[in-house]
Formats: C-alpha cells, sequence, structure tokens
C-alpha cells in the first residue's frame, strides 16, 4: 500500500476535504471482491467473467442512451455498381425496455433524413449508440485514445403514428426517473411537430468494442438478455467519478492501492455496471534508481483497469456504496502504512 499511502499524503498536502484519512479498520470489503481485482483488461475479454455477456453491454448500450448517430441514404436509390451516398445526424432514439428504438425526427432539423427516407421506399437506416454522450466526458476518453462500446444497427424504419409516439415517449420518461437522461428528452411542447419512424426488425445488430473489435450478435438475444440495473444511471456515474475532484483522486486510489499502480491526473471512469467499474488512468513510468520524480509525471501511456465485484450489486445506490466502502478501505490503509 506505499503507493497508496503516498498519494493520500499528496492529496492531504492540496486539502482534498473528501479524501481525508480516517481511522484505520480494514473492512470485510475483500472478501466482496474478485481475487485479482483489477487487472488489467482488454475488451476482448468482455464475454469472460470480468464483465459483461455481450448481449447485455449491448442491450445497456441501446437502454442508457437516448440519442443516437442516424446515418440515411442520399437521394435516389444508388444503381448497380455505385457506392451510395450517405448522410449522418444526431437524433433520439429511444429504447429504454430494449428492441425495437423508436427514432424521432423534426422536420426542421432531420429535413434532409426525413427527405432520404421519402425518396428510398426501403428506408435503409443506420443507428450507432454509445458514441454522442456525455459529450464532455468522451471528449476526454478520446483524446486518450480510447472510445466506450458502441452497438450499430441496421435496417428500415417505418413510420409511426403520433398516439404511439407519445406512448412510447411517456413510457421512456418513466423508465428514466430519477437520471440525467430525462434531461436529453425532447421537451412535451415538441412532440406534436416530431415524426416518429420505429426499426422494427434490424437486419444486423453489431457490438463494437473499446478495441474495435466488431461482434455479430443476434437482434432477438439482445432484445432477451438481462437489463443491467445499472444501465440507466451509467452516465450519471461515469460523469460523477470523472469530473467531481473527490472521486476523481478516489480513482487514482483505486489505482495505487489495489493495483499498486500510480496513475496520473486525470483518470477517467469508462464503464460501470452491476459486475464492476473499468477505468482509463495514465500510468506514471517508475523514475530511474535516485532520481526524483516530478510532482506531476507525464507521458505515461493509458491503461485500463477493471475493477470486479464478486457480488453483482442491485443498483445505482449499491454501486455508490461499493465505492465508498472501497474508498474507506485503501485510506485507512494507506493511513495505516
Amino acid at each position: 500500500m506505499a503507493a497508496a499511502a503516498a498519494l493520500l499524503a499528496m492529496q492531504r498536502a492540496a486539502r482534498c476535504p473528501q479524501l481525508t484519512a480516517r481511522a484505520p479498520q480494514l473492512t470485510d470489503l475483500r472478501r466482496a471482491l474478485t481475487p485479482g481485482l483489477g487487472r488489467c483488461w482488454s475488451s476482448e475479454a468482455t464475454d469472460g467473467p470480468e464483465g459483461l455477456p455481450l448481449a447485455q453491454v449491448a442491450k445497456a448500450c441501446l437502454a442508457g442512451n437516448p440519442r443516437a448517430q442516424l446515418t440515411t441514404v442520399r437521394g435516389e436509390a444508388p444503381n448497380a455498381g455505385t457506392e451510395p451516398k450517405v448522410g449522418s445526424c444526431l437524433v433520439h432514439a429511444l429504447a429504454p425496455r430494449g428492441l425495437p428504438p423508436l427514432v424521432l425526427l423534426h422536420p426542421a432539423l432531420h429535413a434532409e433524413a426525413l427527405r432520404d427516407l421519402a425518396l428510398n421506399p426501403t428506408n435503409p437506416a443506420s443507428l450507432c449508440y454509445g458514441a454522442t454522450d456525455p459529450p464532455g466526458l468522451l471528449q476526454h476518453v478520446r483524446a486518450a485514445g480510447w472510445l466506450p462500446p458502441r452497438l450499430v444497427l441496421l435496417g428500415g424504419l417505418a413510420p409511426v403514428p403520433p398516439s404511439e409516439v407519445a406512448a412510447q415517449v411517456s413510457d421512456a420518461r418513466r423508465a428514466w426517473r430519477g437520471t440525467s437522461l430525462l434531461d436529453l428528452l425532447p421537451p412535451e411542447s415538441e412532440l406534436e411537430h416530431l415524426r416518429g419512424f420505429s426499426l422494427a426488425e434490424p437486419s444486423r445488430c453489431q457490438l463494437v468494442d473499446a478495441a474495435g473489435k466488431q461482434h455479430e450478435l443476434a437482434p432477438e438475444a439482445v432484445d432477451a438478455a438481462l437489463l443491467d440495473p445499472i444501465a440507466y444511471s451509467q452516465m450519471d456515474l461515469l460523469r460523477m467519478l470523472s469530473e467531481e475532484e473527490g472521486w476523481q483522486a478516489a480513482l487514482r486510489l483505486f489505482c495505487a492501492g489495489y493495483l499498486g499502480v500510480e496513475a496520473g491526473p486525470g483518470a477517467l471512469a469508462v464503464a460501470a455496471d452491476r459486475m464492476g467499474l473499468t477505468v482509463l488512468a495514465q500510468e506514471v513510468q517508475a523514475a530511474a534508481s535516485g532520481v526524483e520524480p516530478p510532482p506531476e509525471p507525464t507521458g505515461g501511456r493509458w491503461r485500463q483497469f477493471r475493477f470486479a465485484f464478486q457480488r453483482e450489486l442491485r443498483g445505482r445506490s449499491d454501486f455508490v456504496r461499493m465505492l465508498e466502502s472501497m474508498r474507506e478501505e485503501v485510506e485507512a490503509a494507506a493511513a495505516d502504512e
């Protein structure tokens, strides 16, 4: 715990009030964490014991993102042997319970997409979830050379009557109550102007993991998959952990205390689910013997670390309690060094 002790001392000197040392007391938290906690993982291992099954990752991505990137074929259907021209735009694409998603288009904001759909009888389109929100966090994540998992759906869009649009939007509001996902929904005053489309029978469902590896999934398997209890809250949790000063410092403490890895400033929480937390951190390179390291080392490479829970968590409050217990344990152990 030497690295954690050193980091804790630095934080005390910086007068970080949320990370003050507590009286030494070791909790039984280690029994709630899997052996090999936090070992560096690659997204190829998503379907293993360290993360959710792929179909559940896909469903969480679908249900926890009110917006997606819509791509449509431009103009008339292309002739044989020619590459079709496409256009993309950001749209509301609601699927809080699973497939099929409801796509909402505004006549003024999405005029080109509506024209594309009108010109192509088969209405070919694709939706990409997971690469739009939350914008601030994703900007930092991309700067580190990392991308979150993305779900891509291909298929045809069928019009939805206004009464069904209103019913599905109301259902989404109920599902996302208490989360910031509500803020991303269109206001009630705009509903009468929106046109709704359903991607009812996807012809293709593809999960692209953080390493860029593509996983083909059966749409019916994604729809039938268990919805992770953290899915609706994941965006809020990642923003809290990555942007609030106290929690951002705690991520560095977790790396130091559980892994013996000194993480530089700017550690990011990039994935959260009932089975664990994934952190992206810039590992500080060890200084040569007898050389005093700089106070804020830079130049280390970004690595992913998975903190895997042995016990599956039940929801957002359970997740936060687990992290608070982890923070208490690392601080207490560091203070006891």
